[in-house]
């Protein structure tokens, strides 16, 4: 089963007051026949989204990290027809 990653780049409240977030799709991780692979897309700028992050941090008085938290998503359980990773992560060269 594949997994997606995603890096949180900003928070925002809904219409009905809930905290939610906006992410950014870093790839997948597949399975191959010798084990787990990542496929990153490399128009990501990890630097920005690293920045992004600690802008957030900082407004909710946390502390500013110098490593980019990344989410592991199930792709049928969270992708829901939003976010979908780039054509060219789906499937291995």
């Amino acid at each position: 089963m594949a997994k997606r990653l995603a890096v949180k780049v900003e928070q925002y409240q809904n219409e009905q007051g809930e905290n939610k977030g906006r992410y950014v799709d870093l790839g997948v991780i597949l399975d191959g026949d010798n084990g787990q692979y990542l496929l990153i897309d490399p128009t990501v700028s990890l630097a920005g989204c690293l920045s992004k992050q600690n802008i957030m941090n900082h407004q909710a008085g946390k502390k500013v990290r110098i490593s980019l938290m990344v989410s592991i998503f199930d792709d049928d359980n969270q992708n829901q027809g939003q976010n979908n990773p780039p054509d060219h992560l789906e499937q291995p060269f």
